[in-house]
């Protein structure tokens, strides 16, 4: 009873991004440009937390667990909340890559370009993707490739290489041949105009 009460929070943000639509909602029904939010800032973190320490998300579960007084069924309660966890981590991460990973009919990782604090670096990603690819960034071309304007300037944005964020999702969306990928969602959502 303790884990279900404690895990409440967590399964009540995940029910209620999910389960209002229609006039029941308090914000239209159609939320898959969030979706990535919804991982970023709720469930993967607090999976992580309970992963890497049990008790910092189940207080009153550990209070009890401590009160067990065969030490053995003790271990064997504690244990099975940690594979629940670990379970729990599993599907979420499974379910986090997806969502963060482009592919050729995957474009669901470009919403996170809309998050509020990651989505900078997100671009920034893929710009830098773009560039090595070949594609001349710095310049607008119409859609068949014709030269508008050869003195575009952005001005240059400063990557640090050792931002994490930078560096995981780089890592990403460069292996494995995704950088075709990357740079055709980029031409297909709009984002990118350039031969």
């Amino acid at each position: 009873m303790y884990v279900e009460a404690e895990a409440a929070g967590y399964f009540f943000s995940q029910y209620e991004w999910h389960g209002k639509n229609g006039e029941y909602a308090d914000r239209p029904g159609y939320r898959t440009l969030e979706i990535p939010s919804l991982y970023v800032d709720n469930a993967f973190p607090y999976m992580k937390a309970a992963k890497d320490n049990w008790t910092s998300k189940f207080p009153e579960t550990a209070k009890f667990a401590a009160t067990i007084q065969d030490p053995e069924l003790r271990a064997m309660k504690v244990g099975q909340l940690k594979e629940g966890i670990d379970a729990g981590y599993e599907e979420i991460a499974k379910m986090t890559e997806q969502l963060m990973s482009p592919g050729e009919d995957k474009p669901w990782a470009f919403c996170l370009i809309m998050h509020p604090k990651i989505g900078s670096k997100i671009l920034r990603v893929a710009m830098a993707i773009a560039k090595e690819e070949g594609f001349d960034i710095d310049a607008i071309h119409d859609d068949e490739g014709h030269l508008i304007d050869e003195t575009l300037e952005w001005g240059t944005c400063a990557v640090d290489g050792r931002d994490a964020i930078y560096t995981s999702f780089m890592e990403k969306w460069t292996s494995k041949g995704k950088s075709a990928h990357v740079v055709h969602w980029l031409q297909q959502l709009g984002l990118m105009t350039s031969k």
